[in-house]
């Protein structure tokens, strides 16, 4: 099947999801161009229902659906278009950037220390410098003493807008102290690490919490 881009990628993209089997016959370049479609798919529906959230606070969430599960349950609901978006994706098998090579540790030797001797960079130091100034007030006055599911999804989300000087797998332990000098008690090392180990491999509805996140750190990095 052969189609122009991007006269036809609508089109393309609808026969996807009628017939999975096509993904096979694609070009590279045709793959490349679906999955940037299907990324702004899924973010249009996500706005549509953070807009949903915002016009209607008091809306009647069932009880297991609270605390944090809202948009879950909204996507679930009123929003086809989003979970078409994540069968498309699902089908290109678009690697995680998590996947790419990560840098090597950045450290700095503390005043007057041998090589052996190191100082770990502070958080704001795994920002890159570009975004610092208007990113970091909102970082830390949003995730201030959050739980460490909020705050693997917020280092997914940096990690999604490429905002971050060091990959969130390269020193863990590392991370983890310069987070709970950046934004008070954070919860555990371990439980940070292991939130951030299931997320590399997030079902559709977690990353309907990821892009959310996603979206609102964006808005802070224009």
């Amino acid at each position: 099947m052969a189609l122009s881009l991007p006269a036809d990628l609508r089109t393309l993209y609808l026969e996807v999801l009628k017939h999975p089997t096509l993904i096979e016959e694609l070009s590279g370049y045709q793959k490349s161009k679906l999955g940037e479609y299907a990324e702004q798919e899924s973010m249009r529906a996500t706005r549509t229902i953070v807009d949903m959230m915002d016009g209607d606070p008091n809306y009647p969430y069932p009880e297991e659906y609270r605390n944090g599960r809202e948009v879950e349950y909204l996507l679930s609901k009123h929003s086809p278009t989003y979970w078409d978006s994540q069968r498309v994706l699902f089908l290109l098998r678009i690697p995680a950037a998590s996947t790419l090579t990560a840098p090597s540790p950045i450290v700095i030797p503390a005043s007057g220390a041998t090589t052996k001797e190191k100082k770990v960079l502070s958080f704001p130091s795994y920002i890159k410098e570009e975004y610092r100034e208007k990113l970091l007030p909102y970082l830390k006055k949003e995730y201030a003493s959050c739980n460490p599911q909020v705050i693997a999804f917020m280092l997914i989300a940096l990690q999604d807008l490429t905002a971050l000087t060091i990959l969130p797998k390269v020193n863990e332990t590392a991370l983890h102290k310069a987070l709970t000098a950046f934004l008070g008690d954070i919860g555990s090392r371990q439980a940070l690490n292991k939130n951030l180990s299931n997320f590399r491999s997030a079902s559709s509805q977690e990353n309907a919490f990821i892009e959310v996140h996603r979206n609102s750190i964006a808005k802070h990095m224009e």
